[in-house]
């Protein structure tokens, strides 16, 4: 069953205040009305088994041998005059012993007369059957309907005027009017038998037991409600936080992080995932702020040059040779800032997800042995001897962006290796990975820039360039590496070179 939605403008807590306080009062509802009930129908059947009970005693006061026993018929009585005969002789030993003669017989007396004596004779004996059973303490009474729907007993407790019971296809049965609760029982014999109890005083104590469940019930709810406010209170504070923590950071605190609360729950692990955001989001604002820097400061060089040189070269009039000079230098300028604009833009592309050209299987021997021949005049004018040994190997990737991997290791081996110095070049299969290595015999890179090599605009040593590098060439070529679903390691000791290993999957 979908629960309907309540809209409140508040705050969550007051959202969940109101779904516990329904939940708790329908189940304190239901407790009591089920309780209510239950002792509704524990009076009804104890006071009911008493009914049944005293009509059973009622019927064999009436009925001593069964109320299937017809009472016997009576005999019209005789004519006035008429002779009733002799009386009945007393045997021998009755009259020698001088014993008084038996009355003679009565006349029977008429129905009326006999249904008196019989009332007479029978409220004596019922009274004395409660009296035994203590039964007028519980309010019970009795009426005893005849044949000719004459009430043959009618007990004191009872009232003035019963409801006699409709003869139907229930010859016994239960009923309740008036706060009476009666049990009737229709009589072979032509009786009707009605045992009744007032149960006023029962329903005011099922109507007092009923206000005290409600005044129980809207106790606990109240102290469900205060517990409530106070768990939803501690469970919702790191939400408060988070939301106060979050806010500063907006505002462009990005040093703010969220406490850890105690214990691990779904609310410590969100608090963990927000902080791990959060030191994210604040080192991406650095690195680009940093970025920005400088970006701005490796385009401030060249084109300061253009300017000057464009400045001196207007100022006045020159030879031939001084304006080609001039021009040669705004060309070397251009050519600077156009080599940082390809640079900036692959460190967008790489941002992006470097998923720029379309990724085929490529022969990394191939790529590296052709980028090999490309960076050999550069080898040559800095008397550095290229070695390789490419095996073929293959792998699934864009073929321009890892000939740029590859010359971007290639280069810098190059520049930054030492006067007759060696780089070497190898392509090899290992389990689940095609590897690239280039391996050069430079001074090696110091252990503290290690963790800093792949930083964007960072340099090892400036001295040590023979080129105008922006460095940007290792974080691009990490940018495709981790984009095609590799890795780059570094060895490197200082004296002895450096090898860096590209593995990528195929």
């Amino acid at each position: 069953m979908k629960l309907p939605r309540i809209r409140l403008n508040g705050s969550l807590r007051w959202q969940l205040q109101l779904w516990h306080g329904l939940l708790l009062a329908l189940v304190l509802a239901g407790f009591a009305w089920t309780s209510w009930r239950l002792q509704r129908a524990s009076l009804f059947a104890r006071v009911d088994q008493e009914l049944e009970h005293h009509a059973q005693l009622v019927i064999r006061e009436l009925h001593p041998h069964g109320p299937n026993q017809s009472p016997p018929p009576r005999q019209p009585p005789p004519p006035d005059g008429a002779d009733l005969g002799p009386p009945p002789e007393l045997p021998p030993d009755q009259e020698s012993a001088g014993l008084p003669a038996p009355p003679p017989p009565q006349p029977p007396q008429p129905p009326e007369q006999m249904e008196e004596a019989q009332l007479e004779n029978l409220n004596p004996l019922l009274a004395k059957e409660r009296d035994d059973q203590d039964l007028r303490k519980n309010f019970l009474y009795e009426v005893v309907w005849g044949p000719l729907e004459r009430i043959l007993l009618r007990s004191d407790s009872a009232p003035k005027s019963p409801l006699q019971p409709t003869a139907g296809s229930a010859r016994s049965g239960f009923r309740i009017h008036d706060n009476l609760r009666e049990y009737f029982e229709f009589l072979p014999s032509g009786e009707c038998i009605l045992v009744g109890k007032e149960m006023g005083d029962d329903f005011a104590s099922l109507n007092r037991a009923a206000w005290i469940l409600f005044a129980v019930g809207g106790a606990v709810l109240l102290i469900g409600l205060f517990i409530g406010w106070m768990i939803t209170s501690g469970l919702l504070r790191p939400l408060i936080t988070i939301n106060h923590t979050a806010a500063k950071i907006a505002e462009g605190d990005l040093s703010q992080r969220i406490p850890m609360p105690s214990g691990e729950n779904e609310i410590s692990g969100l608090v963990r995932v927000l902080n791990q955001t959060f030191s994210r989001l604040e080192t991406s604002f650095e690195r680009q702020s940093q970025f920005t820097a400088d970006a701005s400061h490796e385009l401030r060089t060249p084109i300061s040059v253009i300017i000057t040189h464009a400045q001196n070269a207007l100022a006045r009039e020159r030879s031939s040779e001084e304006y080609r000079e001039s021009l040669a230098a705004c060309h070397r300028a251009a050519k600077r800032m156009q080599q940082l604009t390809e640079s900036l833009l692959a460190l967008v592309r790489v941002d992006q997800g470097g998923r720029g050209g379309e990724r085929i299987t490529c022969r990394l021997d191939q790529i590296a042995g052709d980028t090999l021949e490309l960076l050999k005049p550069l080898a040559d004018e800095l008397h550095i001897t290229l070695e390789s040994d490419l095996k073929p190997v293959t792998c699934t990737g864009n073929p321009a962006q890892l000939a740029q991997v590859c010359n971007n290791l290639l280069e810098n081996a190059i520049r930054y290796n030492a006067s007759g110095g060696r780089v070497t070049l190898r392509t090899s299969r290992e389990p689940g990975f095609s590897t690239i290595s280039v391996e050069d015999t430079g001074r090696g890179i110091d252990p503290d820039d290690l963790p800093h090599l792949f930083e964007r605009f960072f340099r090892v040593d400036k001295s040590r360039s023979h080129g105008s590098g922006a460095g940007l060439g290792l974080a691009i070529t990490e940018g495709i590496v981790k984009a095609h679903g590799g890795k780059i390691e570094i060895i490197s000791q200082l004296g002895e070179g450096s090898l860096f290993i590209v593995k990528l999957p195929g």
